[in-house]
């Protein structure tokens, strides 16, 4: 099983002994209010757009940048420790 889903079974067990009608998804998002959205990475990357050095480093950037929001989110959430 995966730490996530350690951590969030441990939380809605904790949850459950005080809140019965407690969700998965509400110890995962308890905001009432959704996160904004992540920009999605792009995955079509063809040969012809990354032609210079400063291209390939653009966009592992740009991944990067949407990988670390994703991280930072589940640190927010508990979820994972912080780096």
């Amino acid at each position: 099983m995966t730490t996530f889903r350690l951590v969030a079974k441990r939380k809605l067990k904790a949850l459950k002994q005080t809140t019965p009608t407690t969700t998965l998804k509400e110890v995962i998002n308890p905001k009432s209010t959704k996160e904004a959205h992540i920009t999605d990475a792009k995955v079509n990357y063809v040969a012809a757009d990354v032609d210079t050095a400063a291209e390939v480093a653009t966009a592992l950037n740009t991944a990067n940048t949407t990988l670390n929001t994703l991280l930072s989110q589940l640190e927010s959430y508990g979820i994972l420790r912080s780096s």
